[in-house]
């Protein structure tokens, strides 16, 4: 039955109520959306700034064991790649990395999204000991 007030016109008693159980649980929804896609854009960022470091390091000739080693102090539990491409007529020689890191995804996210997900940096440098030649080339 409808509350009436004293002029006959159905009273809004316990409106506010119902509205704010509607749109505190949307409200939060989309604060926590927001905060992954956040989340989501930094990894990502991170993961490209890693894969850059990572391939300037191997083009300047570290060893794959060290740049390995900074790019899990960077992004614990990335996976690097990376391909070189010999010098050739055309240019120098290049190294080509990707950096793979998964997305920190709370557990009941990562169920409705179906598993975990991830985000990929590429970068390519050129590899510096292709850049040396022989006494011998000519120097054009």
């Amino acid at each position: 039955m409808t509350r009436r007030r004293r002029d006959g016109q159905p009273s809004d008693d316990g409106s506010v109520t119902a509205e704010i159980a509607l749109g505190l649980p949307t409200l939060l929804l989309v604060v926590v959306l927001g905060v992954h896609v956040l989340t989501a854009t930094s990894t990502a960022a991170r993961s490209a700034d890693t894969a850059a470091v990572a391939a300037r390091a191997l083009g300047r000739g570290d060893t794959e064991v060290a740049v390995r080693r900074q790019v899990q102090t960077a992004l614990p539990n990335a996976v690097l790649s990376v391909s070189r491409v010999p010098r050739d007529p055309a240019g120098p020689g290049r190294i080509a990395v990707t950096v793979r890191a998964p997305l920190p995804v709370p557990a009941a996210l990562a169920w409705a999204l179906g598993g975990t997900r991830t985000v990929t940096g590429r970068a390519v440098a050129v590899d510096e000991a292709s850049l040396a030649f022989d006494v011998d080339d000519e120097v054009r």
